[in-house]
């Protein structure tokens, strides 16, 4: 027994709110971009673990992510070190930027 569907009246699906606009001074949700340069400028820098935890990404994808959004796109002067414990640590170079945030020609 076939149902008719035409005669059903189509409900109302509500949309998922918007995101409301960041502003200075308060708490919104910052992208995972943002939370990975906040804990980068931080002066001890942050270890891979910490930056995994921070996004919910694979490691492979937070290096990633440090080196073709950071460091070629944002032009951010990325340092990587070893810690006492033998842990790498990545941390923003005081230094001024590499290139000056413009995108390199070609791929390299």
């Amino acid at each position: 027994m076939a149902r008719n569907i035409s005669n059903r009246k189509h409900q109302h699906i509500p949309h998922k709110p918007k995101r409301p606009a960041k502003s200075e001074g308060t708490n919104a949700k910052l992208t995972k971009h943002e939370r990975i340069i906040m804990l980068l400028r931080r002066p001890a820098g942050a270890s891979l673990a910490d930056l995994v935890r921070s996004t919910g990404w694979q490691p492979h994808s937070v290096r990633g992510a440090i080196s073709a959004v950071l460091r070629k796109r944002l032009g951010l002067n990325i340092v990587s070190l070893s810690d006492k414990h033998g842990m790498r640590v990545y941390r923003i170079s005081p230094q001024a930027k590499r290139h000056g945030g413009k995108r390199p020609a070609g791929r390299g």
